[in-house]
């Protein structure tokens, strides 16, 4: 998994965009119960996203079956997707209006 991970976070770099919509957040991992362990925040100007929603998938594979054989258990929390936006040339994660107050 360390190896993926290092893959994706090579593929996002430095996250840089010249326009909001262009960035983007794909999830990442699997909890034991089910959804992704976070989210990575990326930019579509500077990385390939067919190649990161890959990586994205064998990674999440991979924890599903670690999880399996270790028998881990996680919380059941629902993980929203992060607000993104694009701050000084570079994609950003906010959090949601609900997490702020």
């Amino acid at each position: 998994m360390r190896d993926i991970r290092l893959l994706m976070e090579r593929e996002v770099g430095d996250a840089a965009a010249k326009r909001p919509e262009q960035c983007r957040a794909i999830p990442l991992g699997s909890k034991a119960c089910g959804g992704p362990q976070s989210f990575l925040v990326y930019s579509t100007a500077v990385s390939n996203e067919r190649r990161l929603q890959e990586l994205a998938r064998q990674y999440a594979e991979a924890e599903e079956k670690y999880n399996r054989v270790t028998g881990a258990v996680s919380t059941c929390s629902f993980l929203m997707p992060p607000e993104v936006h694009l701050d000084h040339g570079k994609c950003k994660s906010r959090p949601h209006q609900a997490e702020r107050r």
